[in-house]
């Protein structure tokens, strides 16, 4: 998952990045923040380590973002568009039938997982979201929330008889066969026929999860 331009400024100060300079200086930050967690650890994840990063005044940074839990949550903002972003993309590159929507989807989530620096960033977000709100879960479901969201609309076109609380649990079953995967199957001298095989069952678990 490449960092991208930041297209709004959610998640600033109120009255903050009201004109275009503003909003290039947040969107700025944001980007770098996005680019530290992909190439460095969560344990230089600092107000002080991004506004010099991004060249910036630590005030400057913290007129935007006054607290740290204030970038997370603007950066895991931006994180859901990126991916709704690419969703959308696939989806419209797919055919038109349910199942070819749902492969779509599940290719693109194999093919992110397999990506060192997707693995590195989430690695790396996973203990900053527990640090950030004392490990009481909240922020990390509020960063899996679009996928569960996006999953549950595919497996609801496979199924229409499923009722929303099968829905939730197949698709918190799938997310969750898919964020392990990126933890336990990917390493740097990994075979790519082995890879290729893995995706393939990885798919033939997914249907069986999506039928419940």
């Amino acid at each position: 998952m490449k960092s991208a331009e930041v297209r709004d400024t959610k998640g600033t100060r109120k009255g903050t990045a009201q004109r275009k300079s503003g909003r290039d200086t947040a969107s700025k930050i944001i980007r770098t923040a996005h680019e530290l967690l992909m190439s460095g650890g969560y344990a230089d994840f600092s107000m002080r380590n991004i506004a010099d990063k991004a060249g910036i005044r630590l005030a400057n940074l913290q007129y935007y973002y006054p607290k740290k839990e204030d970038l997370i949550q603007a950066l895991m903002t931006h994180v859901g568009d990126l991916y709704d972003e690419n969703y959308a993309r696939r989806l419209e590159q797919a055919g038109h039938s349910p199942k070819e929507r749902f492969e779509a989807a599940l290719n693109f989530n194999l093919e992110d997982i397999n990506k060192l620096d997707t693995r590195h960033f989430f690695i790396q977000l996973w203990p900053l979201l527990g640090m950030a709100d004392n490990y009481t879960g909240k922020l990390l479901a509020k960063l899996y929330a679009p996928q569960l969201r996006q999953l549950s609309e595919l497996i609801a076109d496979l199924h229409p008889d499923a009722s929303s609380v099968e829905l939730k649990l197949r698709a918190e079953l799938l997310s969750s066969m898919l964020e392990g995967l990126m933890v336990v199957s990917l390493t740097p001298e990994a075979n790519p026929k082995n890879l290729d095989t893995l995706k393939k069952m990885a798919i033939r678990t997914a249907y069986q999860i999506a039928a419940g």
